[in-house]
């Protein structure tokens, strides 16, 4: 540390001082002599105190950082008491005090041909470069600042042997080009492949669920995503621009329920579905306006069963192998009148019934009808039946 000193500095206390003062005041020095020179905390002054300059009993050395003069006072603070091994002590106005030198000074000084222990700057500047393998252009060193080398490796200045265990590392690794893993393969993040294939094992995501995503961009844009969660499987559509769509499927994981944003198509056929179909519900009451039951297969009538199309027909009504039960179809006015139609446990066709009440007619046709010819009165003098008239019952 630098320390200011100057030549013929003495003088004596103008003021009593204890030993616990951190400021000094001195009586302004006499020509030639001279007042302690102003100091700095870098710059320290040097100030020492003896009762008696011929044959002191005490002294005591200090180190003072400002310096205020006023008239004929010299006041000296930043004082630091009891230096280079003295014992702070009270002093009486009339002290004497000068300014010399000391062991601590002498100490911190090097003699000619010294070597010093720190240095703001170099003497002679020195240019550090580098050469080789790596180079750098010479860059002046002085000492007063740091230093940076731009390096730079030549091409084909490198050789796998130079780096040790480069080689050996190399071979561990994937080529960007492409190649077969001989083991297992672990990424943890995302994994990013333009085609991915195993030919042993499956390939297993295990992530937290909405990280175990598989996805597929266009130019970096989001087009479909596959995303495995705890209890639903999605697959995801997105528009040209990324942004999600709906979920296009939906696997329930627990159920095995399937859920599709659209009916799907199987090839070009469209599926019937509650959305699309009002079904006809067995044993409760359907309303189904416009309902037409159609079937392209029966022939005439009379050759339905030779040509092999007896359950073809569109409608079937049967009484399930029962032979104590009939065949029949139910009609009813609602409120009004029913009856039933159909073929009867004697195979007849008959109509009655509900309505009708507990009878049952037979219709007639051309395979049980009865041709009767009338002559002469009607005996029961029924008004509609004439001579000559033909009935058929």
């Amino acid at each position: 540390m630098a320390t200011t000193l100057d030549n013929f500095v003495r003088s004596v206390l103008a003021v009593d001082a204890t030993a616990a003062d951190t400021q000094l005041v001195l009586a302004k020095a006499a020509a030639p002599l001279r007042d302690p020179p102003a100091a700095t905390t870098a710059a320290p002054g040097v100030l020492v105190l003896q009762d008696a300059p011929a044959a002191p009993a005490k002294i005591e050395i200090v180190r003072y950082t400002g310096r205020n003069i006023v008239g004929n006072q010299v006041t000296l603070t930043g004082v630091t008491r009891a230096q280079e091994g003295t014992t702070a002590q009270s002093w009486t106005a009339g002290t004497p005090t000068l300014q010399g030198i000391t062991a601590g000074l002498l100490a911190g000084k090097m003699d000619i041909g010294d070597t010093a222990a720190a240095a703001a700057k170099l003497a002679t500047p020195r240019t550090f470069s580098l050469t080789g393998v790596v180079n750098a252009s010479g860059v002046p060193f002085d000492g007063t600042l740091d230093l940076t080398l731009n390096t730079t490796i030549a091409d084909n200045a490198l050789t796998f042997a130079m780096v040790s265990g480069l080689q050996a590392a190399l071979n561990g690794k994937l080529s960007t080009d492409g190649g077969t893993l001989s083991g297992g393969l672990t990424v943890n993040g995302a994994l990013t492949a333009n085609s991915l294939a195993t030919t042993s094992g499956p390939v297993s995501i295990d992530a937290a669920s909405g990280s175990r995503n598989v996805r597929a961009l266009n130019g970096g844009k989001m087009v479909w995503q596959q995303a495995f969660g705890d209890t639903t499987a999605d697959l995801a559509r997105y528009d040209d621009s990324g942004v999600f769509v709906a979920n296009a499927m939906s696997v329930n994981r627990a159920t095995g329920v399937v859920t599709m944003e659209k009916r799907p198509l199987f090839g070009t056929a469209t599926p019937w579905d509650t959305g699309n179909l009002t079904p006809v519900k067995v044993g409760v009451s359907t309303t189904s306006p416009g309902t037409i039951l159609q079937s392209p297969l029966p022939p005439s009538i009379a050759v339905i069963d030779t040509s092999g199309n007896t359950r073809n027909v569109a409608l079937q009504v049967s009484n399930a192998a029962n032979n104590s039960a009939s065949a029949v179809i139910g009609f009813i006015r609602e409120g009004v009148f029913g009856a039933y139609f159909g073929l009867d446990t004697d195979n007849q066709w008959k109509v009655g019934g509900w309505s009708m009440g507990q009878k049952a007619y037979v219709v007639h046709h051309d395979g049980n009808r009865c041709l009767v010819f009338v002559q002469g009165s009607d005996p029961g003098g029924d008004p509609k039946i004439k001579d000559g008239d033909l009935w058929v019952w």
